[in-house]
C-alpha cells in the first residue's frame, strides 16, 4: 500500500480533495467508502487522520480530523 501524501494546494480549511492515482488506490484497491477512516501525510511530514466525507465523480473529499507533527509521530 502506497503512502498517501496530501499537497498544500489540496487542503482547504479542514478538508482535502484527493484525485488521480491516490483516488484509485483508496476507492478501488482498498475499497474504502464514505465515513471510513484513512491516514495520510502532508508535505511537511505531519501525519494526518482523515475521514472520507464524500466521493464526487473522480474526487474524494476527506475531512482532516487530526494533524500529528513529526516530532510526536515517531
Amino acid at each position: 500500500m502506497k503512502k498517501l501524501i496530501i499537497d498544500e494546494d489540496q487542503i482547504s480549511l479542514d478538508f482535502a480533495v484527493i484525485e488521480g492515482e491516490d483516488f484509485n488506490e483508496i476507492v478501488y484497491i482498498q475499497q474504502r467508502g464514505v465515513g471510513e477512516l484513512i491516514t495520510g501525510e502532508d508535505e511537511r511530514g505531519n501525519a494526518l487522520r482523515l475521514r472520507i466525507d464524500s466521493i464526487i465523480d473522480t474526487r474524494l473529499v476527506v475531512q482532516i480530523l487530526e494533524i500529528i507533527p513529526p516530532s510526536i509521530n515517531r
